[in-house]
């Protein structure tokens, strides 16, 4: 079962109504705000909550955290953002890596995942 032991985490203004979905990849917008990360986006943490626009989205940045999934992960795959914040397998040279898998899931499933920041090399 998903758990997590969230590092240091933070508060932005949602830019976008994100309340159909938590646990999904973010990143900076202007004004200090959070927006949904797109397909292998830069994450700046995973979003624990459910903000209405202009609600304060609760940003995980570090440690491990819940993550929704958008297709099969295996323990220790390599994750990144889809197009709408949950993650697929990072399996392309260079791809935005945010986190690594510590449980198996498949589409819809929530794990937990250990965040992290590089680019893949395969």
């Amino acid at each position: 079962m998903a758990s997590s032991q969230p590092g240091n985490i933070i508060s932005k203004k949602a830019k976008v109504a994100m309340t159909a979905t938590d646990y999904r990849f973010v990143i900076a917008a202007i004004n200090d705000e959070c927006d949904v990360c797109g397909a292998n986006g830069k994450a700046i943490g995973i979003r624990e909550n459910s903000p209405a626009i202009g609600g304060m989205a609760k940003i995980i940045e570090s440690g491990t955290a819940k993550l929704t999934l958008a297709g099969g992960i295996t323990i220790g795959d390599m994750i990144k953002s889809d197009a709408a914040g949950a993650c697929v397998l990072a399996d392309t040279d260079k791809d935005q890596v945010r986190a690594e898998a510590m449980e198996t899931g498949v589409a819809g499933d929530v794990i937990e995942v250990k965040l992290v920041a590089y680019k893949a090399s395969i």
